[in-house]
């Protein structure tokens, strides 16, 4: 076990995936993708830097619309650990209100899966796809 000095979420998801590098994290329970700690860390670190360079910074609002996959997890934590703000919003809902939220949120760049990217119709900003965050290229690289 390690000790902190501070017990932020950042700290923790940077700590843990140090110390756990090589366990799973995040995975499909058929096993189909399955990010280790270490792969999670290097993951972070490219999306973090991606946000980053597209002029993304502390308290800017990232919205994330996905169905329930590993790269939902590797969002919310690298967003939340970059200090800015998770805008996480239901598959359930329309466009309509869909846009309400990002409007409302004034949401800088969505992180949206394949599936739901037709509920974007109207949205001009920053999108990031989800499923292309854990490819095997920016793996390779992580």
């Amino acid at each position: 076990m390690y000790k902190l000095n501070k017990l932020t979420l950042r700290d923790i998801f940077v700590q843990s995936c140090i110390t756990y590098a090589e366990r799973p994290a995040l995975g499909m329970v058929d096993d189909s993708i399955v990010l280790k700690y270490g792969e999670l860390g290097g993951l972070g670190a490219i999306l973090a830097a991606r946000l980053k360079a597209c002029g993304m910074g502390k308290t800017d609002k990232i919205v994330l619309l996905s169905e329930n996959r590993p790269e939902w997890g590797l969002v919310y934590f690298t967003v939340a650990a970059s200090g800015m703000v998770v805008v996480p919003i239901l598959t359930d809902f329309n466009p309509e209100q869909i846009r309400n939220i990002i409007a409302h949120s004034e949401a800088k760049a969505v992180v949206v899966s394949e599936k739901l990217l037709s509920k974007l119709d109207a949205y001009k900003g920053m999108i990031i796809n989800i499923e292309e965050l854990a490819s095997p290229l920016l793996l390779a690289e992580a």
